[in-house]
């Protein structure tokens, strides 16, 4: 694998499980973890909710890359 020194990367984690009393019959915790910070978790209940956080997330790590604002 190679790597480049000041590389922007992050991890996300999705635990799905089937919870009885829900709604949908759906739980999500998606653990988010940066670079440098401390590790962070969101609960999702559905499939709309859980694409949502993931959507969010990679739009985020493109916006932060400075190779795209220099195009």
């Amino acid at each position: 694998m190679v790597r480049k020194t000041g590389q922007r990367s992050g991890v996300l984690l999705l635990r799905a499980w089937i919870e009885e009393g829900t709604p949908d019959g759906l739980r999500v915790r998606v653990i988010k973890v940066e670079q440098a910070g401390e590790p962070s978790a969101m609960v999702a209940g559905t499939v709309e909710a859980t694409c949502t956080i993931v959507a969010n997330w990679l739009r985020d790590l493109v916006s932060a890359n400075p190779a795209r604002s220099a195009t």
